[in-house]
């Protein structure tokens, strides 16, 4: 990959990756596009730390599992913010709990 690294700032942590991961987010898309300052990074007033995990389902289409039920409603909505409906479907689905065997024959009857 030859596309130059890109910096944005979210809530102080500075974040590396290309232009092309950043706008994946169509939010992050529009805070680069009107971002005029050739000094300063873009800046984002959102969760620094939380961002983490928003930059990793950019770059690859999942969500790492995430035990902490309070962290998934923060991610959750982080990624409501960004616009990352498919983020927000697998954090709110990461715990649902499968069917035992009698209660999905219960509900096929």
């Amino acid at each position: 990959m030859n596309e130059p690294r890109y910096t944005i700032d979210v809530g102080g942590t500075y974040y590396v990756s290309t232009r092309s991961t950043f706008e994946k987010s169509s939010v992050l898309k529009s805070i680069i596009s009107k971002h005029t300052d050739p000094d300063a990074p873009p800046f984002v007033d959102r969760d620094g730390s939380a961002f983490h995990f928003v930059l990793n389902f950019l770059r690859n289409g999942t969500v790492q599992h995430i035990e902490d039920r309070s962290y998934q409603t923060i991610l959750i909505l982080e990624a409501g913010f960004y616009g990352l409906r498919r983020m927000e479907y697998q954090l709110t689905n990461m715990n649902a709990t499968p069917p035992t065997p009698d209660r999905a024959a219960t509900s096929l009857s």
